[in-house]
């Protein structure tokens, strides 16, 4: 079953172990919120955040559905607006033996706990426009996850934040995730998600420490028609709060101007068409409309077609492709209706057993965190994982990033300020003991902006006990 990008239910859970184990310590599903919009990196386990923060970027697993363009909530701050219970959020098996049993069970009720501890050295992170400092961060995350029968998990984390500079102010964040897929009824499957998120991190958007809340809630329906065809349908939700929140700041608008951060809703629903045309290949079309509104700000109805393609010839290649187009309207403003180019591609190559290269691009545009803007981000990357000495884990990532501000005050959407941005990455990480990992990492990124006082560079260097049973 395909569903589409924004309003996608991530539902499934792999059953292969090593990619449990590698998705907890190398993030190899999420583009990272240092390279997105963060610049530091979130705690281990929060927002299902890994061990080893990825800034570069790698490319998902084959076989990971998350091939779509406009991800949901891709332009809202930490680029990780809608977590979702996957592999990432799960207890690694650490002992190499199949399934992990759970530290308590009832019944059907299984309850996974963990928790790490993350250090962090970070030199040249904004505290506020054209202000940067040098700064020590020590985070306790602990987590749980509740697992009812095959069909039903939540996941709770939270992040315990310490910073040694006075220009930033220690922070406590929740993620909370309920899940509730594969339910069956003749040859339709239906499916729920709600996910929560309270953060307040640095972002490169405002160049400040900045508060936030994100909520999605999504909606599935598939019915198989035959072994080949299956007809999707999906809506969903999302909510991101960011006025009233007493650590937002004004930050720099259209030209210079101070503009006001702004909350924003989107409601959305799609039908696709998958069809499997044999083992190795398979494709389909995807239809959906949207109406997005910003408080204060804009207001709009989006329509956006695309087609999507799965290709895995044999067990080393596998190539994800999907391209569109979105129309948007706007109800408020002077801007006229806008057709933009949408795309994704992640292509994963596993040269050996145990190494694995990957290359992503996508775009996709969303409601700025800018009153009356638009966010449109593109971005392109490669990444490589490689098992050493059989218990080392090494991760490396390298990727660009372009952002543009495009204001909705303007007919023609004038871009009022753009970033561009490179980061690297490399981790290394191995098993400690039946239940632990340790994980040593290092991180460089960099931006270029047109606007006076949010250009950065920061390098980032620390480690993560982690335990998870």
């Amino acid at each position: 079953m395909h569903m589409d990008g924004r309003s996608r239910l991530r539902l499934g859970t792999a059953s292969n172990r090593h990619y449990r184990w590698l998705a907890v310590l190398f993030p190899v599903t999420i583009v990272g919120s240092i390279f997105g919009q963060g610049v530091l990196p979130p705690a281990p386990g929060f927002q299902g955040a890994p061990a080893v923060p990825s800034m570069g970027g790698v490319a998902p697993l084959p076989g990971a559905n998350n091939n779509q363009p406009g991800g949901e909530n891709a332009g809202q701050p930490n680029n990780q607006g809608n977590p979702t219970t996957t592999d990432a959020n799960l207890p690694p098996d650490a002992t190499g033996g199949g399934t992990m049993d759970a530290i308590k069970q009832w019944g059907a009720a299984h309850v996974h706990p963990r928790a790490s501890y993350q250090f962090l050295y970070t030199t040249g992170i904004h505290n506020a426009p054209g202000s940067s400092q040098d700064t020590f961060t020590h985070t306790l995350s602990p987590g749980l996850t509740f697992n009812f029968g095959s069909h039903v998990n939540f996941d709770y984390s939270m992040g315990i934040r310490f910073y040694s500079q006075a220009g930033f102010h220690d922070t406590i964040e929740h993620s909370l995730a309920l899940n509730a897929a594969g339910y069956n009824y003749g040859k339709w499957t239906f499916g729920l998600s709600q996910t929560a998120v309270i953060a307040d991190q640095p972002l490169s958007e405002t160049s400040s420490q900045t508060q936030q809340q994100n909520y999605h809630t999504g909606l599935s329906a598939s019915y198989a028609a035959n072994e080949k065809l299956t007809l999707s349908t999906d809506i969903g939700m999302d909510i991101a709060h960011l006025n009233e929140g007493v650590t937002n700041v004004f930050v720099g608008g259209s030209g210079g101007t101070p503009s006001s951060l702004s909350d924003s809703r989107s409601y959305r629903g799609s039908e696709t068409l998958d069809y499997k045309f044999n083992e190795h290949f398979s494709g389909g079309m995807a239809a959906s409309l949207a109406y997005t509104e910003q408080l204060p700000g804009f207001k709009s109805v989006e329509e956006e077609y695309n087609l999507h393609l799965n290709w895995t010839p044999g067990t080393k290649l596998s190539a994800s492709l999907s391209g569109g187009l979105e129309e948007r309207n706007f109800l408020n403003s002077k801007a006229t209706a806008v057709w933009n180019p949408i795309y994704s591609a992640n292509i994963g190559y596993r040269l050996f057993e145990h190494t694995l290269f990957t290359v992503y691009a996508n775009q996709s545009i969303n409601a700025s965190i800018f009153d009356n803007e638009l966010t449109k981000s593109t971005s392109v990357g490669v990444g490589m994982e490689q098992r050493l000495l059989g218990k080392l884990h090494l991760s490396l990532g390298f990727g660009y990033r372009r952002t543009e501000f495009l204001s909705t005050t303007t007919s023609d959407l004038n871009t009022s300020r753009s970033d561009k941005g490179t980061s690297f990455s490399a981790g290394l990480s191995a098993p400690l003991f039946q239940h632990c990992s340790l994980a040593t990492f290092y991180q460089y990124s960099q931006d270029r902006s047109s606007q006076q006082g949010f250009s950065y560079g920061s390098s980032t260097l620390g480690a993560t006990l982690s335990w998870a049973y």
